[in-house]
């Protein structure tokens, strides 16, 4: 189109007013005829034309307005908007739309859409103003109605937890309503409806069955409903119950689900809450021993606990839902009066009426036909309307309780009548002293005739005066709760006599706060009152005689005593006079046997040494019976390994078996583990004595055995077997007899007949048991019987097994006043290579020696002229010179005591006279190795 062509009029253009209005004649009737409202006005709001719809709304006469100004139909809040608002129009050259209300002729309220068109000169001037209006009332009360509406909607959701939804599946739209936002919580200024979201907030158990619903809805074309969880942010749990619902086309494809989503989480915890108390409460009443069901108004059972079903051999929801016709006979449930069944459905229809039923004793014939007493109560079952619904019952088995009231009430009589045959008083007081029962012996006490002579009366005035305070006492302290005890003396009704001792306790009430009643019962002591006083004065001769024996029991213990303690002395000085000679006797047989001598001198000195082992035996034999008949003999038991002890015992009497060519079979090599308990020297002695008395009184070419074997529980026996002459039955009870031989002392056979009577009693002392069996002529059977033991904890190395020092010479100072014992030692001693003796007669010269020599080890006896063995001992440990020199003693002295001493005082060792060779050596090896100065020794 060129430049030239002719532009079409802007409607919306300012419009200059035409000066032949006749033209407008046609267009005035249209616009007289419109349903709309038309007017002109001028800029200050001065209709000038209205057309009949204006004058209609706004009750004009005229069509010029008669006058008026259009501003006065708007209500007056909103005038100040409507002038601003034309002020800026007046300066726009188009036609603006708005919407106000007015108010109409008939003073109501509308609204009205209004388009205006500025008019203008033909210069361009404003000059007014050209509206037409559309009354859009209806419109306006449609859309608050539907804001209402919308809003009721969503209340409506608000209240019930409910939000809707609606999918749009051919542009995945998703619309929420506000309470679906709320239910998830999401702002929905912040975050739109997203699939995706409502997933992410499904909880991760459920997330997979809630795609499986919805998938397998649309494809079944069926709605679902699905409860499930929502996991929140903070973690916590909201429970919804979802709905959907999917259309389709006319084609058969799916094109829009809706649906709602209700928050149901307080109803589900309630059900669960509800749930878990209905759970605690059928706990409870499971829990209960007592019978508990409820059944409904046609008798079928409602709930049902396990003590109830139980009872009738079935489980409680075998009962659930059944009548109780199915479970009892008709008989029973109706009643049958001929045979003294009440029925159950009469209690039920009276519990129905709303009255309470109890039957204390009823009884109930269960199904495997046992009968039990019940205390039974029934009431009306009723609902939260107080509708009556069913029965109630709680029934207790009472049977136990029933037999034992009925074995109560019968105990009652037989206490009763033992009570009445008592021949002691059974009374009862109240708290006056007022008879209130009293058995036969009672009222034979107080010389009644019946009850009722006493029944009511006061016993006080019966007490004797000097007794009465006491009594009334005992009654104040019984009714006070105490229990009482009290002797006294009454005068009965005939005038006897009697002394009466009473044991008075409270009997109290059921629930133990006040005292009833005195409950005493009373014996009459008179007889025993004179048998008293009769042994009284048995008594105090008695003692007057005990007294005067004490005496001479006293003075008889004082000389036994004093007999014992001189007999003591005198073994600890025959132990010494002996040992001091046999010291030297077999010192220097020990020392000749390291000679070297031709075969009959050392013959002579076998025999010399044989001897002196033996005499040295014997004494020791003797000193030991003496020790134990004085009890100044112990023990030291122990775990003690067998093998050890037969060894030593073994090597001890070699020589004597091998001089009787005996055969020894040693049968213990197989207990080389086993152990005892027991002293061990005392066992070894035990062994030596019985195996060299199987030796001495066997035959020559015989043989002798030991043997170890298991006897009982935890104890070992030990036996040797002889195969000698044997011992007659009737002299087996005198063999252990001291200084018994059995006939043996008239046979070259030596001996003194101590030994086994010793042996006995050492194995009594450590808890064994010493026995005999013997057959003439085929030989005895000795055996101990030991308690088993378990092994002693093993030790380091003992010092004896050490490692000598390195060589260099030993100097070893023995004081010794007796010259025949200093000649043995220094025998002894001067067959060791590498060790220098010196030697000292009295304490003061061996002190001197020792203080300038400062020997290595001392040897010190005991008993020496001016100090004794002790004091040097004392001395040499005070200088700082000797202090540390190891002193070994070496006395005749060889009581227990003495040795304890001599330990306990600091001796290294305390070895007895006569001293052995190996025992001596080993003792000074010992303190030289302590001083590190041991040496190189053949011994």
């Amino acid at each position: 189109m060129s430049d030239n062509d002719t532009q079409p009029p802007d409607p919306n253009a300012a419009r200059p007013i035409a000066a032949d209005e006749s033209s407008l004649s046609f267009y005035r009737d249209i616009v007289e005829s419109l349903d709309d409202a038309v007017c002109r006005w001028l800029p200050d709001t001065t209709l000038t034309y209205c057309n009949a719809r204006y004058r209609e709304l706004f009750g004009i006469g005229g069509e010029d307005g008669d006058g008026r100004k259009w501003l006065e139909f708007v209500p007056p809040a909103q005038r100040a908007t409507l002038i601003g608002f034309y002020d800026a129009l007046a300066r726009e050259p188009r036609a603006v739309t708005y919407e106000h209300e007015v108010t109409t002729a008939d003073g109501s309220l509308r609204w009205l859409s209004w388009r205006d068109v500025p008019l203008r000169d033909a210069v361009g001037a404003l000059v007014g103003f050209q509206s037409v209006g559309r009354d859009i009332t209806a419109l306006k009360r449609a859309e608050r109605a539907l804001l209402e509406s919308s809003a009721r909607l969503n209340e409506a959701q608000r209240m019930a937890s409910i939000g809707s939804w609606e999918l749009d599946l051919t542009t995945w739209r998703l619309t929420w309503s506000d309470e679906v936002f709320r239910i998830f919580e999401i702002d929905p200024a912040k975050f739109g409806a997203r699939y995706d979201a409502f997933l992410a907030l499904i909880h991760p158990d459920d997330r997979e069955r809630v795609r499986h619903a919805y998938s397998e809805s649309v494809a079944n074309r069926t709605p679902y409903e699905l409860l499930h969880r929502l996991q929140m942010a903070d973690g916590r749990i909201k429970w919804v119950r979802e709905r959907c619902e999917t259309f389709y086309d006319e084609q058969g494809s799916a094109v829009r689900s809706a649906g709602t989503v209700q928050d149901v989480t307080r109803q589900v915890l309630a059900e669960h809450e509800s749930k878990r108390a209905h759970e605690l409460l059928q706990f409870i009443i499971d829990a209960c021993p007592d019978w508990i069901f409820a059944k409904d108004l046609n008798h079928r059972f409602m709930v049902v606990n396990r003590a109830f079903a139980r009872a009738q051999g079935l489980a409680p929801e075998q009962m659930i839902g059944r009548a109780d016709t199915e479970f009892w006979s008709r008989a029973q449930c109706e009643g049958d009066p001929a045979a003294g069944l009440r029925g159950f459905h009469n209690d039920d229809r009276r519990a129905f009426a709303g009255a309470t039923v109890h039957h204390a004793h009823d009884v109930a014939t269960l199904r495997d036909g046992s009968r039990r007493i019940l205390d039974a109560y029934k009431g009306p079952l009723k609902d939260a309307n107080g509708r009556i619904i069913g029965v109630f019952s709680y029934q207790r088995d009472v049977t136990d309780r029933v037999n034992v009231e009925r074995e109560l009430e019968a105990s009652r009589a037989h206490l009763r009548a033992i009570v009445e045959s008592e021949p002691e008083c059974v009374k009862l007081l109240d708290r006056n002293g007022n008879v209130l029962d009293m058995n036969p012996a009672g009222l034979a006490m107080i010389e009644a005739d019946t009850l009722g002579e006493v029944r009511g009366r006061c016993v006080c005035p019966l007490v004797s005066a000097h007794d009465r305070a006491e009594f009334d006492a005992m009654l104040a302290a019984v009714f006070r709760g105490e229990s009482f005890r009290l002797s006294f003396e009454i005068t009965g009704l005939k005038g006897g006599r009697r002394h009466l001792e009473t044991h008075a306790a409270p009997l109290w009430d059921e629930e133990r706060r006040t005292v009833k009643a005195l409950l005493g019962v009373t014996r009459d002591v008179t007889e025993r009152r004179r048998v008293e006083e009769e042994l009284r004065q048995h008594r105090e001769r008695l003692e007057e005689l005990v007294q005067k024996r004490t005496r001479h029991l006293q003075a008889a213990k004082n000389e036994a005593e004093r007999a014992n303690k001189a007999k003591s002395e005198f073994l600890s000085r025959m132990s010494h006079e002996l040992r001091t000679p046999m010291n030297a006797i077999l010192g220097f047989a020990q020392v000749l046997e390291m000679e070297r001598l031709d075969p009959r001198h050392r013959r002579f000195v076998e025999e010399i040494h044989r001897a002196g082992d033996h005499l040295l035996r014997l004494i020791d034999d003797l000193l030991d019976i003496s020790r134990i008949e004085a009890g100044k003999v112990t023990v030291a038991v122990q775990p003690t390994p067998l093998h050890a002890v037969v060894a030593e015992a073994l090597q001890i009497v070699q020589p004597l078996l091998a001089r009787r060519g005996l055969t020894l079979k040693d049968l213990c090599q197989a207990s080389a583990h086993v152990h005892v308990m027991a002293d061990p020297v005392r066992l070894r002695q035990i062994l030596v004595n019985l195996l060299s008395n199987a030796a001495k009184y066997n035959r020559d070419g015989g043989a002798v055995a030991l043997d170890c074997r298991p006897a009982g529980a935890r104890r070992i026996r030990m036996v040797v077997i002889d195969t000698g002459p044997g011992i007659a039955p009737h002299r087996l009870p005198r063999l252990f007899e001291p200084f018994e031989r059995l006939g043996a002392e008239s046979t070259a056979v030596e001996g003194t007949g101590i030994g086994l009577a010793l042996s006995r009693q050492l194995a009594q002392l450590m808890g064994a048991e010493l026995g005999v069996e013997s057959t003439l002529g085929v030989g005895s059977t000795f055996w101990i019987d030991l308690p088993a033991a378990e092994a002693a904890p093993q030790r380091g190395e003992d010092t004896a097994r050490a490692p000598r020092a390195a060589e260099g010479e030993a100097t070893v100072l023995y004081v010794e006043d007796n010259l025949a014992n200093l000649r043995v030692v220094e025998a002894l001693l001067g067959l060791r290579p590498g060790l220098r003796m010196l030697s000292a007669a009295d304490g003061e010269d061996g002190l001197r020696i020792a203080r300038r020599e400062r020997p290595d080890v001392i040897v010190l006896d005991i008993h020496l002229p001016a100090l004794d063995g002790y004091a040097i001992l004392a001395l040499l440990r005070a200088d700082p010179a000797t202090r540390a020199i190891p002193v070994i003693a070496l006395s005749a002295d060889a009581m227990p005591g003495d040795i304890e001493r001599g330990l306990q005082a600091g001796f290294e060792h305390y070895l007895t006279k006569p001293v052995r060779a190996d025992q001596l050596n080993a003792a000074i090896e010992s303190g030289l190795r302590r001083r590190g100065a041991a040496r190189p020794v053949s011994t």
